[in-house]
């Protein structure tokens, strides 16, 4: 069922506001994560994922021999700026796993390493967001090969994993293999192999197709990048991305335009950059500066979310999380919300909307996009 309000009667009339600006990272905040923060090859967030109007970001330390094997959850509020922790320490027992959000309400975690054997696992977990404070995971039906740092994307309810590693901590070793996950059969595809396998490659989803974007060949890092069309179980070539990172990152697909961080190793800095249609082709954006990614040395998250492509850092060394959000060319007011007001706003590609000041439902005012069926939340 639609989200409905009861707004207030407007206490003014439409200010023109103006837009909140575009190409530049806006602000970033620490979110304190019981100085675990890691994940996905030791330092990378899982997810974040959105869901009811907030971020949700998932991490912890499951892997490498470690039998702590903990998760931890918590939801941001871009409205307050700050995160609540949902849920602490809870035992999941895969790390640098597959995690995709394959239905609106649900995440899923695919393969990886045990962490309390030290060995490649099948298995596949799924917890209900909005569950996520009771810690209810589920054991669902096996990956068909065992798995780590594998690329994932969701699209179209299915959860895709990508090439991968079939060797503990085996960077050099890569598994050209692709399989797809239906939630709601509880069922593993085995799909048409990638044209060449990858380790820690790039898993997205954009304008129909699933992505595997550069990562770590037999021979080092590559730049190659492929798409699959799932109605052809096909895979085809597009532009390499240059230069090479052997450590593919997040990715967000937002107005048409897939924005994608590239991890890097220690002593390498990231990257971003984002990929367009029709033609596939690349264009390097900003970093964001330190003070907006402190150690976020390897592999972040990437989410579009509250009208802007939202970065949620990892480290190794990083005992919070940090998180900063890059302005696209969308309309969004670049004034805080105020209860009861409206603005009208242009952006620069010539895209209009109109806002109302709400509360959400925890009392936070926060802007709503109006359109002709109502206020809606700006995710």
């Amino acid at each position: 069922m639609p989200e409905v309000l009861l707004l207030p009667a407007p206490s003014s009339g439409i200010a023109n506001v103006a837009p909140r600006p575009t190409n530049t990272w806006l602000f970033a905040s620490y979110n304190t994560f019981n100085a675990y923060y890691y994940n996905q090859s030791y330092d990378q967030p899982y997810g974040p994922v959105v869901y009811g109007g907030l971020l949700w970001i998932y991490g912890g330390y499951p892997g490498m021999g470690d039998p702590g094997a903990e998760l931890y959850v918590q939801a941001y509020n871009p409205a307050a700026q700050a995160t609540t922790a949902v849920l602490e320490n809870a035992s999941l027992t895969q790390g640098q796993a597959g995690f995709a959000q394959p239905l609106a309400d649900t995440v899923v975690w695919c393969g990886g390493l045990s962490s309390t054997t030290n060995t490649l696992v099948t298995t596949t977990t799924g917890m209900l967001i909005d569950q996520a404070f009771l810690g209810q995971l589920a054991t669902l039906a096996a990956l068909p090969t065992a798995l780590e740092w594998m690329g994932s994307a969701a699209t179209g309810g299915l959860v895709y994993c990508l090439s991968g590693s079939n060797t503990v901590a085996d960077l050099n070793t890569p598994s050209d293999t692709a399989y797809a996950f239906t939630p709601t059969a509880n069922a593993w595809t085995t799909l048409a192999a990638p044209p060449t396998g990858l380790v820690l490659p790039l898993g997205a989803a954009a304008w129909g197709l699933v992505w595997q974007i550069t990562g770590t060949s037999s021979s080092g890092g590559a730049d190659i990048v492929y798409y699959y069309n799932p109605q052809a179980n096909a895979w085809s070539t597009a532009s390499n991305r240059t230069p090479v990172f052997n450590y593919a990152g997040a990715s967000a697909y937002a107005g048409g335009l897939l924005y994608c961080s590239f991890g890097a190793g220690a002593s390498t800095s990231p990257a971003t950059a984002v990929l367009s249609a029709p033609g596939f082709t690349w264009t390097t954006i900003a970093n964001p500066n330190s003070n907006q990614t402190g150690d976020y040395s390897s592999i972040p998250g990437f989410v579009d979310f509250d009208g802007a492509i939202y970065l949620v850092a990892g480290g190794y060394t990083l005992s919070g999380i940090l998180t900063a959000a890059w302005a696209d060319a969308r309309p969004y007011p670049s004034t805080a919300p105020v209860e009861g007001t409206m603005a009208y706003v242009q952006a620069s590609s010539g895209e209009s909307a109109l806002f109302w000041g709400a509360k959400d439902p925890s009392g936070a005012v926060v802007w709503r996009k109006l359109d002709q069926s109502g206020p809606t939340a700006v995710t």
